[in-house]
């Protein structure tokens, strides 16, 4: 899905696993645990909430920009252990979340900085990153034990 952004003008495009036609666009993840609080540290270490918000914002705006009459109502994430299974004929290692109304203002923050970050670069052609020069590097302290 395509559009442009809004704000910087720029190119934005999203990759949805699943975009159902009520409006819910449903995304798996693969994880270790899928408990609530394993789940939940996932979603900030890897900045899902930030997806969730760029995503649902993205449709939007893709909708808006095509005459599309198609109004998103949220992100799901479906966590599946990667050790997953069926008992009895019940999915064990799975489950369904969203996120609430504070996460995703969290995400929607983080993207818009990010998005004007790459407007920057790109206008400035200055580009975040590490050191071009070969640098040498020893073990850590406790890896000499």
């Amino acid at each position: 899905i395509y559009w442009n952004d809004p704000d910087t003008g720029e190119l934005c495009r999203i990759r949805p696993d699943f975009l159902r036609h009520d409006g819910w666009i449903v995304d798996l993840k693969s994880c270790t645990d899928a408990s609530p609080d394993a789940f939940a540290k996932s979603i900030a270490n890897w900045r899902y909430h930030v997806q969730a918000a760029y995503y649902t914002d993205g449709a939007n705006h893709a909708a808006e920009q095509s005459g599309k009459d198609l109004k998103i109502k949220g992100f799901l994430f479906i966590a599946v252990e990667k050790d997953a299974c069926i008992v009895n004929g019940q999915a064990k290692g799975v489950a369904v979340y969203t996120l609430e109304e504070e996460s995703l203002e969290l995400g929607r923050l983080e993207y818009r900085n990010d998005l004007n970050k790459l407007v920057e670069c790109q206008n400035t052609g200055e580009w975040p990153g590490y050191s071009p020069k070969v640098i040498k590097l020893s073990l850590p302290t406790w890896a000499n034990k």
